[in-house]
């Protein structure tokens, strides 16, 4: 049976360092890959914009700001050589600092950076990528071949100015309270299609004023029911957003109307029908070119006066009635519009058909006021 031996050169390597850490004369003690470390002290967090496009000039190529490592040695084998920091007496291997990212779409400027003779650190730097997001900058330690310790490094990447910018046409909100204009962003993009969400912007009221103003932390209020815009500004992008500040609708809600000389079914005369619709609150739904679709929903209470019978009432319960808010006005379906009065709305019918199939002789208007 043939006997196998170690490389000579691992034999000569585990000599070197058993007589250098059994030296009892106070010589040299080796330190091996188990005794060094790897730290960042420089750029561990970066921030930074992506590449500007159509530049040429190297350097902006590069993020500048450096990623600085250092190795250092165990606290073990501090303490076996019997000092309290690096000293001639500690003797460093060979190291070199193999550098990788996490995400292909960045990288750092040289994949690997040897560790010098009588140095403890090294620098690298990020090639700047078109990407936003987080590039995570991993730092390897590697001596005799094989990893000793790794670091991570963080760079922020922000986008770039912004190249498209697409904004909500028209922004509606109650006029007792306060709208943020960031609302209007719909999308805005720097020149490699990176998402902005936080762009910076300036805004100020282009039409409406003084019903519509910013007040001081910059959000724009109204003093009622009305109409105007704002104008944002984007880097060099300019858009003019609809403001529309209406009656807040999510109070409970009491709608009243009344139709009166009808004819009854089998010959009969109503005088009248009262109908009182209790509303427990408004359910907003989708913003149309029209208006803002508005379901209320609660109990209704019909009450029937016919010519020689006493009266009769009538009572629907989970009743829902679907209309349109617009600045001052509120329109019921189909068609029938009610003007704003400062403490509700009136105006427009909601009577049905006369029970007999007639006419009727007059209607009252629709008369909607929050309790």
């Amino acid at each position: 049976m043939r006997r196998t031996r170690p490389p000579a050169h691992l034999i000569a390597a585990l000599l070197l360092i058993a007589a250098c850490r059994d030296n009892a004369d106070g010589g040299p003690v080796a330190a091996g890959p188990d005794d060094l470390r790897i730290g960042i002290v420089a750029g561990r967090g970066i921030f930074s914009d992506v590449r500007p496009p159509g530049v040429d000039d190297p350097d902006s190529a590069v993020i500048q700001q450096p990623i600085t490592v250092r190795i250092t040695v165990t606290p073990d084998l501090l303490e076996e050589a019997g000092a309290t920091g690096p000293t001639p007496r500690i003797q460093m291997p060979a190291v070199e600092v193999r550098w990788r990212t996490l995400e292909g779409w960045c990288r750092p400027v040289h994949a690997v950076t040897p560790v010098a003779a009588g140095a403890d650190s090294v620098s690298n730097r990020l090639q700047r990528p078109t990407n936003a997001g987080h590039c995570h900058l991993v730092a390897e330690g590697v001596a005799a071949g094989r990893v000793f310790d790794a670091d991570t490094a963080t760079i922020d990447m922000s986008p770039g100015a912004p190249a498209t910018v697409t904004m909500h046409e028209r922004l509606v909100f109650s006029w007792r309270l306060q709208l943020n204009p960031f609302l209007a962003f719909r999308r805005v993009e720097d020149a490699y299609g990176n998402v902005d969400t936080l762009p910076p912007f300036t805004v100020a009221i282009s039409r409406g004023a003084p019903a519509f103003f910013l007040n001081a932390e910059n959000m724009v209020r109204a003093t009622g029911e009305g109409t105007g815009a704002m104008e944002m500004t984007v880097g060099t992008h300019k858009r003019t957003v609809e403001l529309w500040a209406v009656e807040e609708m999510r109070r409970p809600w009491r709608l009243t109307w009344a139709c009166y000389g009808g004819a009854a079914a089998g010959g009969g005369q109503v005088d009248s029908v009262h109908v009182r619709f209790d509303a427990t609150g408004g359910r907003y739904g989708s913003v149309m070119n029209e208006g803002i679709a508005v379901t209320f929903e609660g109990n209704r209470t019909t009450t029937t006066w016919t010519a020689g019978q006493p009266p009769r009432e009538t009572l629907l319960p989970n009743t829902t009635f679907h209309t349109l808010l617009r600045p001052r006005e509120l329109e019921w379906s189909p068609g029938q519009v009610a003007a704003s009065t400062g403490n509700g709305f009136v105006g427009g019918t909601l009577c049905e058909g006369a029970p007999g199939g007639g006419g009727w002789a007059r209607t009252s208007p629709v008369r909607a006021v929050p309790f």
